[in-house]
């Protein structure tokens, strides 16, 4: 299995575990949080091999960034947003080559 379906798959894992412990606001609730949200990061600042990848990687960002925030506005949806950067950058660069 390649680096990116790992990746979806620990971050798949955690969102769950984080949606299974509910009750936001208790200290183990905050932690999975935090572990969810920086596994989605690392996703995020992934490099993708083909543009199918990248499209599948931001659905599954959005996704999960709608579910937290609801709809954009202010600092929401900051893993989508480091995707999308990543990405234009990984097409500049393979341009440039």
């Amino acid at each position: 299995m390649s680096a990116l379906p790992k990746a979806f798959a620990a971050s798949k894992a955690a969102y769950d575990e984080r949606e299974r412990a509910g009750a936001a606001g208790n200290s183990e609730f905050n932690k999975l949080v935090s572990k969810s949200d920086r596994l989605l990061l690392k996703l995020a600042k992934m490099r993708c091999a083909s543009d199918d990848e990248f499209f599948a990687k931001l659905a599954f960002i959005v996704e999960i960034e709608l579910s937290d925030y609801g709809d954009p506005e202010g600092q929401n949806f900051e893993s989508t947003l480091i995707a999308v950067r990543s990405y234009l950058e990984q097409r500049k660069v393979a341009a440039a080559a």
